[in-house]
């Protein structure tokens, strides 16, 4: 599998026989998803993942969820029916992103011209501000997990300094 250095973000398949991943073409560019067999060790693109970026999937295995470029937007893979879609377009960089337990949302961040924590539906596409997140513009960054409980968390590239838990109702 040695291809460069490169690959990141991995993604466990729901069948926990493959990997999903991303390559990049130099630093910046996104070069597309990457499919990972771990028994063959064969490595094939994604169908219909050229150029996508930061592979997730959704707990329950039914969607994965990627970041694609020009124009900036997440996207949305259906295992059901093995296409692709655009789920929201954005129109800053995106942020870090991790799926809610229930498979149902995605928690995401935004620090530049929509600076929040957001939670976007799944499969629809609903797009709701949740709450301010602190300064974290010096590094554009704003790391989203969710904690053991189901509940949303984000910690600023500044250091653990920084974690924030939020509790919603």
């Amino acid at each position: 599998m040695a291809e460069g250095n490169n690959e990141v973000m991995p993604a466990w398949l729901p069948d926990g026989r493959s990997i999903v991943f991303n390559r990049f073409d130099g630093w910046n560019e996104p070069d597309g998803l990457y499919v990972v067999n771990l028994e063959s060790r064969k490595v094939t693109p994604m169908a219909g993942g050229e150029k996508f970026y930061i592979p997730a999937w959704s707990l329950d295995g039914k969607y994965l969820v990627a970041m694609a470029r020009e124009p900036l937007r997440m996207v949305i893979y259906s295992a059901a029916t093995k296409q692709w879609r655009t789920l929201r377009p954005f129109d800053a960089p995106e942020g870090y992103y991790a799926w809610s337990p229930d498979s149902r949302a995605v928690y995401l961040s935004q620090t530049q011209t929509h600076a929040g924590m957001y939670r976007l539906s799944v499969p629809g596409g609903e797009w709701e501000r949740r709450t301010d997140i602190p300064d974290t513009t010096v590094y554009n960054e704003a790391f989203v997990s969710v904690t053991a409980d189901g509940q949303p968390a984000i910690m600023s590239p500044a250091g653990a300094d920084q974690v924030y838990s939020l509790r919603w109702k």
